[in-house]
């Protein structure tokens, strides 16, 4: 057998193509990546098909953040409120302990309901390193709260990254607000 395996032109072939398709992927996941909460809005019902379909993608944007705020609105009606965290950590503040005490409070008060905790980070951090301290902040939520009174039983975790941002700006402002554990009522 004469030459390399890999330099035969079916082989090249091959290759090139398996070379270009990871590239597709690839820039693919990063256009998708300014679409997350726009999908996430679709998903959760929040804006319909044909809106997507008719609209420009700056009016899709607009509609997701509202949506967004709606879901912020309709959790402080429920009696619970996030907490912040600092960057790059994911243990409850001292100044988010008031609100953790009215949180536990009000599910002690409201034994049938069950809390979503939401771990969320500002944008910078990879996306896998955002996902893990997500993870870490809603699991030092949860801890708090048991350690409150409230029965883990109740509570579920999940972790959003950074694909959830209340603040789009890059600003440190805006990535306070996005450094943030989110409490919902579940059913």
């Amino acid at each position: 057998m004469e030459g390399n395996f890999f330099n035969t032109p079916a082989k090249q072939v091959d290759l090139n193509q398996d070379l270009f398709q990871h590239i597709k992927v690839a820039r693919l996941k990063f256009q998708l990546r300014e679409y997350v909460p726009m999908i996430h809005a679709v998903t959760a019902g929040k804006i319909s098909q044909w809106q997507i379909q008719n609209t420009s993608v700056g009016a899709i944007q607009e509609a997701a953040e509202d949506a967004a705020a709606r879901e912020r609105a309709a959790k402080e009606a429920a009696g619970l409120k996030p907490i912040y965290f600092d960057f790059d950590k994911s243990f409850v503040r001292d100044d988010a302990k008031g609100v953790m005490k009215a949180n536990a409070d009000y599910l002690k008060a409201n034994p049938k309901v069950k809390v979503r905790i939401e771990g969320n980070c500002d944008e910078r951090g990879t996306i896998e390193y955002n996902q893990a301290l997500g993870q870490r902040r809603a699991s030092s939520t949860k801890k708090y709260l048991t350690d409150m009174g409230v029965s883990g039983k109740r509570i579920s975790l999940i972790s959003y990254g950074k694909e959830k941002p209340v603040c789009r700006e890059s600003t440190e402002d805006c990535w306070q607000q996005n450094r943030r554990a989110d409490l919902v009522a579940a059913e």
